[in-house]
């Protein structure tokens, strides 16, 4: 599997490679790495880098009060969200800056 070195120390290095559309990165012995090619198996057995933010983040949001915000604007239908998309920026912003604090309670509890 073809990835790019993004660092290496001691004995390991930090991989990146693409799974489909998505980028992954994952600490493997540096041993294991042949001209920038690994084998599959490596890859799988690496330590994974970085958080998973689309779990932490599907516990954040809190698709009620998105809901709610919505048809309390009005938006109850596709024709309504095609006809306000200004409200639907707002809700969208709104939502995100509400829950933020517990997004980065999230992440602090998913490190613990």
């Amino acid at each position: 599997m073809q990835v790019k070195i993004i660092r290496s120390k001691e004995h390991v290095s930090l991989v990146e490679y693409w799974e489909g559309e998505s980028p992954r990165r994952v600490w493997i012995p540096t041993s294991e790495v042949q001209e920038d090619d690994v084998g599959k198996e490596t890859i799988r057995q690496g330590v994974e880098y970085g958080l998973p933010w689309a779990q932490i983040i599907n516990k954040a949001i809190d698709a009620q009060a998105f809901e709610l915000l919505l048809k309390n604007r009005g938006i109850w239908t596709y024709q309504d969200l095609s006809r306000n998309r200004n409200v639907l920026a707002g809700v969208i912003k709104r939502t995100l800056s509400i829950e933020e604090s517990k997004f980065l309670e999230n992440v602090k509890n998913y490190l613990v």
